[in-house]
């Protein structure tokens, strides 16, 4: 047992400290805040930044990996590169020379990397913004100069292309999903290697001006050391990374391109549902769909992109799973569209872009709106998108603008009765999806924002609006940040508005071994953001600070090590009462023979009063979680190796008899060849006398005994085995077979069952959680297996052909606790769907056809 002197008398001192110190708290804040301001934002920063010259050249380059254009020898060489790690500073272990040249239509670099055993470089085969075990270089450019918005291309070896969009870190860092159509070649000589590349001005961002003079860097990835380099010195103790660039000089009298481009698509689908236990087992569909996606360049900073009739129906499955919380799962987004070129849009946490042409308002509610006859025969689980459009780019002063708008159509149900009479129920309305950003860059990496979504339905339901303001504030050292933010929410019904807000101020120390800060935040418990947002739960206000300590350069047998310890205190908003106090802390080690391993811990000291597991929304009832605490730890072996792996660990337990969970985690790889990659992430996951919300009864048809109006939480033992295998066999740079096969498996089972009392504590009832025919009600088992095929081939630049087949096989039952291998068998009399798919999409450019002409 755990802090069980006092408890409660520790809860009642800090909920009255809490509430004695909150203005006094957020005065402090504000105070500090002046203190930074006056003693460390007038500081210069003593930085100095590589200049390379690029020349121009008159006669066309060949991009063939072959320095056979005479300009190539007269170019200015940026070498000397610098680590970045494994030892920040040190002369890289290998030279690089880069040359830059530049005509009216793209810049040109080549790129020599040296190397004393040329036999030995990794070159693992990869298909297309996918890095594995091998080297590469990448040219950053950040044409701007602002420090905060840039680009990066990047070949590899065996001229595998990848390419990043950068963005501040506080919004995520850098967008992979960004994709530019650009040339390159690459391969390996008796030297080293070398890399060409063919950047068109269609690719960059770049202010309208006679003479260009852009941010850039060149970064190498030397893998037999595990060893990054760069051109101009990128120091790990200095916050940022764009702002760490060289200068690019030389460029004069180019002009941005016309920037029009199309990618007409066309998809044909063969389906089949089968389900041995009805008649016709199988039920069989097809369909064919075309449309297009447009990228215009309105000026040389702003960009709209569209697309018509959108299809994503090859898109990867989503990883579902049997969810027990009060809170909503958040999933991955996996469409292009929305996951390309977004970064304005991430700005303050606003868009959670699988809203989007989601499910419809009513989609849950179709059973009750059925007549005592009818069934349901069709309800579509997502609405069909009829476009979607962005606009964005960042003007020569530094302001970002970034508008995106979609609209979905309306979505039905099909019911029928008996005598097959069918009508349509309307589940969704025609709904409209628009969000503006308005992003401004200020000096030293800082920015302000304001961001404002709206939903608007075609129809009787409420539309939705949310207005938010954040900001970054920095000193010239990129070593102190003030930042934050409010947001306000309004959802318009037709007699009520409900209006919410929330608001948030962070203090924090950036840069250097030792890092920290504090922060507040509040939500109150009308705020709502989730119609294009995304928020698990409302009413919430938190005071939180953390500790990083980062060695940086190699010590002993180490060439790193992170510590990080936080703490986190919290409360409702209304009304102001404790809810929960955590602290927790991780640390990590890397090695020079790169084993990594580290560890975690969290420790709950005081009772958590959860107020959401009751689902009760007056925030009147909570339950007392008992005090808890955890470890766990990791390990990581080395990559380069041909067969690797990562194992974790982690263990909690509860001031509770037999009350326990851990899990289990083991990702081996294993890199066949060069063209052949295999991972397994099994994960296992066990939790013994776990409590959680059953039911909320008021009466007895069907339950032995009644239930008066009594919450009742259960007691219960969960298992949970999510198994994920992926291969990928890339038989050149352009071509890919990928296959993605996951089976998850929970299995819960009930022994006991609980009514929550007054103060959260659970008293004993009666109820048995079985029906008059004494059959369990709430013990269940989720079976899912999912199989994502995907071969992929690059036949032209920007332009794809696509195979995609896809099976699904799921099930909710309570299988008697059958063991684990018997419940995969058990998936054969399950239903199944299968979906095989051709897509190809051709991307058609304006200036290749002017050329032409």
């Amino acid at each position: 047992m755990i802090f069980t002197k006092n408890k409660n008398k520790i809860t009642d001192t800090l909920n009255t400290v809490m509430k004695r110190y909150i203005y006094i708290g957020i005065k402090s804040i504000f105070l500090l805040l002046g203190f930074v301001l006056n003693t460390h934002w007038g500081m210069a920063q003593d930085v100095s930044k590589k200049n390379v010259n690029a020349m121009r050249c008159s006669a066309a380059i060949k991009v063939d990996g072959e320095m056979n254009e005479a300009v190539w020898k007269t170019a200015s060489v940026a070498g000397n590169f610098s680590m970045r790690e494994p030892n920040p500073g040190k002369p890289a272990t290998e030279q690089s020379d880069i040359r830059v040249v530049y005509d009216d239509v793209a810049m040109y670099v080549f790129a020599k990397m040296y190397d004393a055993n040329p036999s030995t470089i990794a070159k693992e085969l990869t298909p297309r913004d996918q890095l594995g075990n091998t080297d590469y270089l990448a040219v950053v450019i950040d044409a701007y100069k602002d420090g905060q918005n840039g680009v990066g291309f990047v070949v590899t070896p065996r001229g595998v292309q990848y390419d990043v969009k950068y963005f501040p870190s506080t919004s995520g860092g850098e967008d992979a999903s960004w994709n530019a159509v650009w040339d390159c070649s690459a391969k390996v000589t008796a030297e080293g290697w070398v890399a060409e590349f063919a950047i068109p001005y269609a690719a960059i961002r770049f202010p309208n001006i006679a003479q260009q003079s852009w941010g850039i860097n060149f970064i190498r990835k030397y893998t037999k050391n595990r060893e990054t380099s760069a051109w101009n010195e990128i120091n790990p103790a200095v916050n940022g990374f764009l702002n760490q660039c060289g200068t690019l000089s030389g460029i004069e009298n180019i002009k941005p391109p016309i920037r029009l481009s199309a990618t007409p698509f066309l998809a044909a689908y063969a389906q089949d549902y089968y389900d041995k236990k009805a008649s016709p087992a199988h039920s069989f569909g097809k369909s064919i769909s075309g449309g297009m996606d447009i990228k215009y360049g309105i000026n040389d900073a702003f960009t709209v992109d569209m697309t018509v009739i959108p299809d994503f129906g090859q898109v990867q499955s989503d990883s579902k799973l049997l969810n027990l919380t009060p809170y909503e799962v958040r999933f991955d987004e996996n469409r292009p569209f929305f996951t390309e070129g977004v970064e304005l849009f991430q700005k303050g946490g606003l868009l959670y872009s699988r809203r989007i042409g989601s499910e419809p308002l009513y989609y849950g509610k179709v059973n009750n709106l059925l007549n005592s006859n009818e069934r349901i025969i069709s309800n579509p689980a997502t609405a069909q998108l009829y476009n979607a459009t962005k606009l964005s780019g960042r003007t020569k002063n530094g302001l970002g603008i970034g508008l995106l708008n979609s609209i979905a159509a309306a979505s039905f149900a099909t019911a029928e009765d008996e005598a097959g009479n069918q009508r349509r129920i309307k589940t969704g309305d025609l709904t409209n999806y628009n969000m503006m950003v308005f992003d401004q860059n200020l000096k030293n990496n800082s920015s302000v924002t304001l961001i404002n979504t709206n939903v608007f339905r075609n129809g009787k339901d409420y539309d939705a609006n949310v207005t938010g303001l954040e900001y970054n504030l920095r000193n010239k050292q990129n070593s102190f940040s003030i930042s934050g933010g409010a947001s306000a929410s309004q959802r318009f019904f037709k007699d009520s508005l409900d209006l919410g807000h929330k608001w948030r101020l962070n203090l924090s120390k950036l840069g250097g071994s030792h890092t920290y800060g504090v922060g507040y935040n509040e939500e109150s418990v009308q705020y709502n953001p989730n119609d294009l947002g995304f928020l698990r739960a409302p009413n919430e206000r938190s005071w939180s600070g953390y500790y990083i300590f980062n060695k940086y350069k190699p010590f002993g047998k180490f060439n790193k090590f992170n510590l990080n310890n936080f703490v986190d205190v919290g409360y409702l908003y209304k009304p102001f009462a404790y809810s929960s106090f955590n602290l927790s802390g991780n640390f990590f080690f890397l090695t020079k023979k790169i084993f990594a391993f580290g560890g975690n811990y969290n420790l709950s000291p005081l009772k958590t009063h959860d107020y959401f597991e009751p689902r009760t929304n007056d925030f009147k009832t909570y339950y007392a979680v008992p005090e808890h605490y955890g470890v766990g730890g990791f390990i990581s072996t080395d990559y380069r190796k041909i067969l690797a792996t990562d194992v974790s660990l982690n263990y909690n337990v509860w001031d509770e008899k037999d009350r326990w969970n851990m899990s289990l985690s083991f990702r081996p790889r294993a890199r066949l060849s060069e063209h052949f990659f295999i991972l397994g992430n099994f994960g296992y996951t066990y939790a013994n006398n776990e409590v959680g919300f059953v039911s909320k009864r008021t009466t007895s048809i069907g339950y032995t005994p009644a239930l008066n109006n009594k919450i009742i939480l259960g007691v219960r033992d969960q298992r949970v085995f999510s198994n994920v295998v992926t291969t990928r066999y890339a038989f050149n740079n352009a071509m890919s077979l990928n296959l993605r096969v996951r089976h998850y498996w929970a299995n819960v089972r009930y022994s006991d069952f609980k009514t929550l009392g007054n103060k959260g504590v659970l008293e004993t009832t009666d109820y048995q959680g079985k029906n008059t025919e004494n059959t369990d009600l709430h013990d269940t088992d989720y079976n899912l297996f999912n199989v994502d095929v995907v071969y992929l081939w690059r036949f032209a630049p920007g332009s794809d052909l696509s195979v995609v087949w896809k099976n699904e096989i799921g099930s909710f039952a309570n299988r008697n606790n059958d063991p684990y291998f018997r419940t995969i068998a058990a998936l054969n009399d399950e239903p199944q769907s299968n979906s095989f798919s051709v897509k190809m999409l051709y991307f058609l450019d304006y200036s290749t056809f002017r050329k032409r002409s």
